[in-house]
This record gives structure tokens, C-alpha cells and sequence, in this order.
């Protein structure tokens, strides 16, 4: 008998970030896993280490014992977690089939990759599937607890890769690989309320930017006066533009499950990184010419044709299936006239996809194929 497992892992569980970048993805792919029958190993919840969960946050306890008890907490939280994973593996036959999410987050990650760089390579398994949600060594945003040699070792030691795009899989792939690598093209954004009250509706004004995002990535919004006839509309955390361009209205944070709502207000969704409007320059923009970013899966699930670079790694998916605009530099915009006819073409394309990736219907087709 065949049994399916997913193994993932994510910080910050139970907080604001549950449906953000961090986690929403990973969530969404152990449902979407569910569904076709596999079984969550060690839940997020178990593997996260919450010292608010485990701590009494009052005066009344001082400042060194707390420090102690914190630190003897997460120490037995993490070997307890290490003990059932090395329980798990060790239960594993040749018949069954393990679905890995990478990268692993938390104050446990250090430990766990460890773990799995030693085991799951010799695991001799029925199927072994991985997907990445960043590569680490390339996303030099947050920690890296490996080296570029040791997460490419882990990540082929499976035998099928699920990569963001074909960008990213030209970028990782090397002669004599022996795993099958396949792109997803899009993350899904599962929805349990189908219905958006404007998601369906054209808006007044065509000239209408969303633009949603942790903010500290975006830095070119400062020369957004240079595409005056375009109106942003900015949300997000880590905004410090003294002075707004004329043309950019800045809401302030919003809670993650009224982004969606908000966004499909909007004719568009930008997707763009970086410090400049010229192109994707920087550390974040140049990540961009690889990944998947969420914002993307976001401003599809608000309906929103999307306006990116034609180098980002999505660039292609964008330009197969008609769902918005590519452009060399935003300046460019400048000389775009947007016509009713065109916006309702990509608008039709864009409500189509929608309709995929808020049922988990991508990655159910691409894990269904490996499976069958």
C-alpha cells in the first residue's frame, strides 16, 4: 500500500503573517496535497516555537528567568520535534511517497536541515517531490543556513523539482542531473469565498495601479511621478518615501485578508521590485527575473491584469496567456493607450486563471500527473 506524506515547515504560525508570503503558499500546497490523498507530517503548528505560547508575559517574572526558560524551551521543543521527524523516517518503505516544501524557516531550521541533508538523500522511496518556494542561495533576503554546494545537493537528491518558473530551472539546472524538473508557472491562492464584489467589473478608471507588498522591496516607487499618467495606489508595511509622488496615494497596512478585496478595485497589479523603474536593478529586482513573486498569485486572485518587466520570470506565463502587460522599462507606460476592448480581453484571460489558482488547481494537476 502506497502512503503519501508532505513535510513543511514555516515560522511565524498563528500570527498576522498566516495568510502572507510566508506561509499562505505552504498552506495552500498541504491543502491542495490533502486532497489527493496525502497525509501533513509534523503540522506548522508543532514545529513552531512560540515563546508567547510558553512564556507568562508579566512583570512578575525577571528578566533572567525568563531568559532561562526560554532558552530550556525552544532546547526541548526542537528535540522533540528532531526525535519524531527521525521516528518518521525511519518508518518510511519503498512504496511510499514524501512531498517536501523548501525553504525551512524558524528557530528549528538550523537543525532540521541538518537532519534531512544527512537522511533524505539515501531514502530509497517510490517518489520523492520537492517544491521550492525560494532558493536560498539565490534570494539573499533572508538567512542562509546553506551553501549554494549543499542546497543543490539536497534539492536533486529528489526526483521531481518543482521550480517557480523555466527561468529558475535554467538558473539551477546542470548537465547530468538526474531529477525531473517541472515549472509551475504560478502559485496558487486558494480562496474559500469565491465572490469579490468588483472582481468582475471594469473599472472607471483604466489608468489604475494596485500595488501591494512588503515595501522595503520597493524602493523605485519613489520615481513613480515619471509615469504621470498612470495612478499607484500603495499598500503595505516599510513605507518611507517622505514625499509622495503625485500620482501615488499610500493607504498604510493593510490586514492580509482585505488585500484581495482591495486590490480588485483596480484596473491593474503591478509586479515589480527593485530601486529602479528602468528595469530590475538590485538585489530584489534581480531576484525577480527568477521567482514567482506572491504579489503576482495575489493580483490574480483580486482579477487584476497584471504590468511587469519583460525580464522577470514570469514574464513568459504573462505573455502565453495574455493576462497583462510587459514592458522594458514603466516608462514605457507612458506611451500606452489602454482601450476598453483590450482591457476586457485580458480581463476575461485573467478571470480565467483566477478561477484555477483560487481552487488549488495548479499545483493539484502538476502533483496528479507525478503521482499517475
Amino acid at each position: 500500500m502506497t502512503n503519501k506524506y508532505i513535510l513543511s515547515f514555516a515560522p511565524w504560525v498563528g500570527t498576522n503573517a498566516e495568510n502572507g508570503a510566508m506561509v499562505k503558499p505552504k498552506r495552500d500546497i498541504i491543502a491542495s496535497a490533502k486532497e489527493l490523498g496525502f497525509k501533513e507530517v509534523l503540522p506548522m503548528e508543532d514545529l513552531h516555537f512560540n515563546k508567547l505560547n510558553i512564556i507568562r508575559q508579566t512583570q512578575i517574572w525577571r528578566r533572567f528567568k525568563r531568559k532561562f526558560f526560554e532558552q530550556k524551551s525552544k532546547k526541548w521543543a526542537i528535540n522533540k520535534n528532531i526525535r519524531t521527524l527521525i521516528s518518521f523516517l525511519d518508518s518510511l518503505t519503498f512504496d511510499d511517497v514524501l512531498l517536501v516544501q523548501y525553504p525551512i524557516y524558524g528557530d528549528h531550521a538550523p537543525e532540521i536541515l541538518t537532519l534531512l541533508l544527512k537522511r533524505l538523500p539515501n531514502l530509497n522511496l517510490k517518489q520523492k517531490i520537492i517544491i521550492i518556494h525560494d532558493i536560498e542561495t539565490l534570494d539573499r533576503s533572508y538567512k542562509i543556513y546553506l551553501t549554494k554546494e549543499e542546497e543543490s545537493y539536497f534539492i536533486k537528491s529528489f526526483d521531481y523539482v518543482i521550480l517557480h518558473n523555466q527561468a529558475m530551472i535554467d538558473y539551477f539546472k546542470t548537465t547530468g542531473d538526474t531529477c525531473t524538473y517541472i515549472s509551475l508557472d504560478i502559485f496558487d491562492y486558494r480562496l474559500q469565498e469565491n465572490k469579490l464584489e468588483y472582481v468582475d467589473k471594469i473599472p472607471e478608471d483604466l489608468y489604475s495601479v494596485f500595488y501591494a507588498g512588503n515595501l522595503m522591496k520597493s524602493s523605485f516607487l519613489k520615481y513613480v511621478d515619471h509615469i504621470p499618467n498612470f495612478n499607484f495606489h500603495v499598500y503595505g508595511p516599510n513605507y518611507n518615501l517622505k514625499n509622495n509622488p503625485q500620482n501615488l496615494s499610500y493607504y498604510g497596512e493593510l490586514a492580509v485578508d482585505k488585500i484581495i478585496t482591495e486590490g480588485s478595485k483596480f484596473a491593474f497589479g503591478l509586479v515589480w521590485d527593485g530601486d529602479s523603474i528602468k528595469d530590475l536593478e538590485g538585489m530584489f529586482g534581480t531576484y525577480m527575473k527568477y521567482n514567482n513573486p506572491y504579489k503576482f498569485s495575489c493580483n490574480i486572485a483580486s482579477g487584476l491584469p497584471i504590468i511587469t518587466s519583460k525580464q522577470a520570470g514570469i514574464a513568459t506565463f504573462i505573455e502565453k496567456n495574455n493576462l497583462g502587460i510587459l514592458v522594458d522599462s514603466l516608462e514605457d507606460l507612458n506611451n500606452l493607450t489602454i482601450t476598453k476592448e483590450s482591457y476586457l480581453t485580458m480581463k476575461s484571460n485573467v478571470l480565467a486563471m483566477r478561477l484555477r489558482i483560487i481552487n488549488g488547481d495548479i499545483f493539484k494537476d502538476i502533483l496528479s500527473k507525478i503521482l499517475n
